[in-house]
């Protein structure tokens, strides 16, 4: 039989007038109160007043092919037409294990149906660091 777990909503951005969202959740870390580990990233389209599922990436699959450690720290915005979003990442500085790791994040454009980077955005000094909105050309990012 298997357990519920409790998922906490971390982030959530809307797209097209509200009608999909692209929801972040972590659960809670083993052994660690008041500690969080990134569980998924869930992209949802609203049909017949309902919520349904466009694609679901969980952890595993988004750690899947990386040389090391990484997880979704924030959400800045859903572009349903193109399948991507902006997200923030958290990446480790050494391969997985090691016995100290030091953490970078930068807000990427990813590929959400092939779950992939397209494109590193900008490098933060701050975990919790805002995304400025300029695209690699410099140019503001489309709405």
């Amino acid at each position: 039989m298997s357990t519920a777990i409790d998922l906490r909503l971390f982030g959530i951005v809307f797209a097209g007038a509200g009608e999909q969202r692209l929801s972040l959740y972590y659960a809670p870390h083993h052994g660690v109160a008041d500690a969080f580990d990134f569980h998924t990233l869930a992209w949802e389209y609203r049909e017949s007043g309902e919520w349904r599922t466009r694609r679901i990436i969980t952890a595993a699959e988004f750690e899947s092919g990386a040389e090391r450690r990484r997880w979704v720290n924030g959400l800045h915005r859903l572009d349903p037409v193109r399948g991507e979003a902006v997200i923030r990442v958290a990446e480790a500085d050494r391969p997985y294990p090691a016995p100290q790791l030091r953490l970078h994040y930068s807000w990427r454009r990813w590929d959400l149906l092939n779950n992939r980077e397209v494109e590193k955005l900008q490098l933060c000094a701050r975990p919790d660091a805002e995304y400025e909105g300029l695209d690699s050309s410099g140019g503001q990012e489309p709405a």
